[in-house]
């Protein structure tokens, strides 16, 4: 009888350890999709602010105060500079689905896992 007491906790340790590996691994994933978050808010306040910082250089060129074409061309290669970041996150997965069972990425119409095989 100890024998396979022994094997149920071998198998339930080992249970658990996957558990726990699973969280962490998904822990990991919304954490980084939280900071991809930030960044976008980030680029996209920093476009805005680049933007009316434009808007104010050309407008003093309207009233009256001529602007550096080439502070104008500089600020515009920021904000396109912003915008190309800007796109490539958007471009990107927000959260990856990942299997219950041994934390590999699975796609939302996988009814079973790839790599182990689990159901989902």
């Amino acid at each position: 009888m100890e024998h396979s007491c022994e094997a149920y906790w071998t198998k339930a340790e080992g249970l658990a350890r996957d558990a726990i590996c699973t969280m962490g691994l998904g822990a990991k994933r919304l954490t980084d999709a939280a900071k991809r978050q930030l960044e976008i808010a980030d680029l996209r306040a920093g476009v805005n602010v680049g933007l009316r910082e434009l808007g104010e250089l050309l407008y003093a060129t309207h009233t009256g105060t001529p602007t550096d074409s080439e502070l104008l061309l500089e600020k515009m290669r920021e904000i396109d500079e912003l915008k190309a970041r800007l796109r490539d996150l958007e471009g990107e997965p927000i959260i990856h689905l990942i299997c219950p069972r041994c934390g590999h990425e699975v796609q939302p119409e996988d009814v079973y896992c790839r790599d182990c095989g689990e159901k989902l």
